[in-house]
């Protein structure tokens, strides 16, 4: 037996009705596990790599890549003249 067009088009609704109920659920207790005091440790680690190694790739190896660049682009300009 075939459930009516109504019928369908309301389990529908109910299906993803549950999915976002169970989806918040899920990322409640998730955040509730994140932020316990035990897991401090792991929200500082992942708050300061990031930005720990963003700073180090932009000032210490970006200076050295400017550098680089500069000689690079110096060389070809003498290629260039010859």
């Amino acid at each position: 037996m075939r459930l009516s067009q109504k019928k369908r088009k309301r389990k529908m609704e109910t299906i993803r009705n549950k999915f976002f109920t169970d989806m918040g659920i899920r990322l409640g207790r998730s955040m509730h596990h994140i932020f316990n005091r035990r897991n401090s440790l792991i929200i500082i680690t992942i708050l300061i790599v990031p930005v720990a190694l963003t700073l180090l790739l932009v000032y210490v190896f970006g200076g050295a890549i400017q550098i680089l660049e500069e000689i690079f682009f110096t060389l070809i300009a003498k290629r260039e003249e010859n």
